[in-house]
């Protein structure tokens, strides 16, 4: 089985094999004494255990509506009614419950990435009902113990609690089905449950003993995280029951005894989870139910995949760059495809959902989740529906997506998530819809030959390396004043020197780079 190394897995899910910063915590003055790592953790570690907290779920705390939420955190509208968490703001609490709404009224839904990364006052955490996701918000939060997790959470990202090494225990509700890769690294005084050489944080399995032979996973497993079986390299046989719904990157790294290969798929049980890189066609077996996390990865020579009925389950970059690749079918019996999912596809020009899927359908060659209107992964061809079915762009939606010269994105749309354009190096221009409010983290990042850009005036938010080495964009067209634009605070926008190196042309005149 190939390796993929945690620096290369941290490439694809983050920044996709392209460069981003990670931000840190606030330098200590000089003047401070010089606290270290285990002297933090050694003693945030005790005072947890002594005062008995935990992180736990919400059936064994106090209902959110009882507790008063923290104020002066900062918030970022998405301009749908909806908003996510993006950092500690004014807020001074080190216990801190993250609000429902926002003092703007948006409903919040996530925790954005670094929104408390590197956060050394923080203790305690409630994150309420409502909120979906978690990017990698709370990584280096060295006296971060307990932490409230809301039922109807569906994703952890990738480096999410990284680093929280006074972290004592975590209940991870039912609902959740996606955990990224080092989402608990360095954790380590989070305990983990033994049953059998498994190890479990409630419903994932998280590890195993090096020296286990057979595994017959519990009835109730729900996922396998990163790297959960990398070290048992005697594993000879495993039984993955039908409730799990997500198999991690590298999951079965080196567990030789165990990997089936056929046709050069590689299979354990019934789950794609690698495959060799110098096949053409991947024919999947007709009882695969899923394809684990970067399993379908990099294959230079692919040019079609056929996925049987029985497949129910695509987990992240579950199919990714593979450059010959020129068209995807989904079965009807799909019920969940993760973010960049047949992503860095640059021949892609087809994608067609089977008629009688209830949870995904496919419109003008966009992948589109129904009920949620994201389109999750757009080709080179794809037109955007303008019936009002779309209006989110998905995370990573046309990463890679060299043959993309142009894109209509139509009034409806509210959202662009991270990334969804990287490295669409052909792209000329984009016009932003007015109703969308925030670009996100990567968005346009390395659209080299992006040389003009329309924003509108209800913009409130550009994230970092959103426009990073787009050194071509040389005229923005904003429909606001100059005002307007500097409230934006586009020169403290990290990594997006193309915001001061343009023309911005306001309302009210331009403002040249020399100003």
């Amino acid at each position: 089985m190939k390796k993929i190394t945690w620096k290369l897995t941290t490439c694809l899910m983050a920044a996709l094999l392209l460069c981003m910063p990670i931000l840190t915590g606030c330098d200590k003055p000089e003047d401070e004494p010089e606290t270290t790592l285990d002297e933090v953790v050694a003693e945030t570690t005790e005072e947890a255990t002594e005062a008995m907290t935990e992180v736990t779920t919400e059936e064994t705390t106090k209902p959110e509506d009882m507790i008063e939420a923290s104020k002066g955190l900062a918030f970022v509208s998405n301009g749908d009614g909806t908003c996510f968490v993006s950092g500690i703001g004014e807020c001074t609490d080190t216990d801190v419950v993250i609000p429902s709404v926002s003092p703007a009224g948006d409903r919040v839904v996530r925790i954005g990435h670094n929104a408390f990364q590197g956060n050394q006052e923080i203790t305690s955490v409630i994150i309420p009902r409502g909120v979906t996701e978690i990017g990698h918000a709370f990584d280096f939060c060295l006296r971060l113990t307990s932490v409230t997790l809301p039922d109807g959470l569906l994703w952890i990202d990738a480096y999410a609690f990284n680093d929280c090494e006074a972290l004592i225990n975590i209940n991870i509700p039912d609902s959740v089905t996606t955990i990224g890769n080092d989402a608990f690294t360095d954790c380590r005084n989070l305990s983990v449950q033994n049953e059998g050489g498994v190890h479990y944080i409630d419903h994932w399995v998280v590890g195993c003993d090096p020296n286990v032979t057979t595994v017959t996973l519990r009835s109730d497993t729900v996922g396998i995280y990163y790297r959960s079986f990398a070290d048992c390299s005697q594993l000879t046989s495993i039984t993955i029951p039908d409730s799990v719904v997500s198999v991690g990157i590298n999951a079965f790294t080196d567990c030789k005894k165990l990997i089936q290969v056929e046709n050069g798929i590689h299979y354990v049980d019934r789950w794609v989870v690698d495959c060799d890189t110098t096949i053409k066609t991947a024919v999947l077996r007709s009882d695969t139910v899923g394809i684990g996390d970067l399993a379908i990865n990099e294959c230079a020579n692919l040019e079609s995949i056929i996925i049987p009925d029985s497949v129910k389950y695509i987990g992240q970059g579950g199919v990714i760059r593979c450059p010959k690749l020129t068209n995807i079918v989904i079965p009807a019996g799909v019920k969940k495809i993760e973010s960049y999912s047949f992503t860095d596809c640059p021949a892609l020009a087809s994608i067609t959902v089977q008629k009688g899927n209830s949870v995904y359908h496919s419109e003008g060659n966009c992948l589109i989740e129904t009920e949620s209107k994201t389109l999750l992964t757009g080709c080179k061809s794809s037109v955007i529906p303008t019936d009002d079915s779309v209006n989110r762009i998905g995370i990573a939606a046309f990463m890679g997506c060299e043959g993309l010269t142009s894109i209509d994105l139509p009034a409806n749309v509210r959202c662009i998530a991270e990334g969804a354009f990287m490295r669409c190096g052909n792209l000329s221009s984009i016009i932003l819809p007015d109703g969308i409010m925030c670009i996100n983290d990567l968005t346009f990042f390395a659209c080299t030959s992006l040389t003009s850009m329309t924003i509108p005036a209800g913009m409130t938010f550009i994230g970092s390396s959103a426009v990073a080495f787009c050194e071509n964009l040389t005229d923005i067209t904003y429909s606001g004043n100059k005002a307007q634009w500097e409230a934006l605070n586009t020169k403290d926008s990290l990594q997006n020197e193309a915001l001061t190196s343009a023309t911005i042309h306001c309302t009210d005149g331009d403002i040249t780079p020399e100003q």
